[in-house]
């Protein structure tokens, strides 16, 4: 079970003032009350912006691993004074973590849980554009999970951390399209067809839906942009025939269905 530590007894233990030795000579049990250090561990830190130092009140702190072939990702949000400490991992595994500020994104740092009790300060540029889709090997973009219209859990498992919309952006058989409301979702290959109302003023694009969990979003782009790979259990590209036969008039020009850990179990 993972879970964060007690905030009042790491602010007692900190003083109000974080200094960069604060895990050295510490226990986990300091930090993590009634934590088990014979089989768990736990790592500590405080997040900042990576180019003046200032703290990140309201970030979010993610660690990621691989256990049995399958990925795991813890994620726990930083508090008003910026330090994060995520208790209850599995000794002996090989990680990662980074820290997120809205669409930012830090850098993945690798560290390993055989030592109990660690630290890992961690930064946040906000300066530049917003993080582009993660840098991908030709053998990655040729796999199941960028050109299959069936993506298992097992096909994500070994990807890097990113987002629905990162990964479908990428994917051979979609595109996304601007329009004027933002973006749509077509087949490649395929136009977005719009409709025109007496007053010639363009009306809602038809694009490909997206369903999570088997309910329209009305934001569909907004919605993948929102969710993480290693929170979906399966994806369907489903064609106009598939979609509408399970989706009426929603799927006349084809969907996505997503199903997440959350409700698809």
């Amino acid at each position: 079970m993972f879970y964060p530590a007690n905030r009042g007894s790491l602010l007692a233990i900190l003083g109000l003032l974080w200094i960069p030795t604060t895990a050295a000579g510490q226990s986990l049990t300091d930090f993590c009350p009634g934590g088990d250090d014979s089989v768990e561990a736990a790592v500590i830190g405080l997040v900042s912006d990576a180019e003046s130092g200032i703290i990140l009140p309201g970030s979010e702190v993610v660690v990621s691993w691989l256990a049995d072939g399958t990925r795991q990702r813890v994620t726990v949000a930083v508090g008003l004074d910026g330090v994060y400490t995520i208790c209850g991992l599995p000794q002996g595994q090989d990680m990662q973590v980074r820290a997120i500020f809205g669409d930012r994104m830090g850098q993945w740092v690798d560290f390993s849980t055989s030592v109990v009790l660690q630290q890992h300060d961690l930064g946040v540029s906000l300066t530049g554009e917003p993080d582009a889709e993660p840098e991908l090997s030709e053998e990655v973009r040729s796999s199941t999970a960028f050109n299959a219209t069936t993506i298992r859990t097992e096909d994500l498992a070994a990807l890097p951390k990113m987002t629905l919309y990162q990964l479908l952006r990428q994917h051979q058989r979609l595109r996304f399209e601007r329009v004027q409301q933002g973006e749509a979702i077509v087949f490649a290959g395929r136009g977005v067809t719009g409709t025109t109302n007496l007053s010639g003023a363009v009306g809602r694009f038809r694009a490909v839906e997206v369903f999570i969990d088997e309910r329209r979003e009305a934001d569909p782009v907004s919605a993948l942009r929102d969710m993480w790979i290693h929170d979906v259990i399966q994806i369907d590209i489903l064609s106009a025939g598939e979609a509408s036969a399970r989706y009426g008039g929603d799927g006349w020009l084809g969907a996505i269905s997503i199903r997440t850990r959350e409700r698809g179990r």
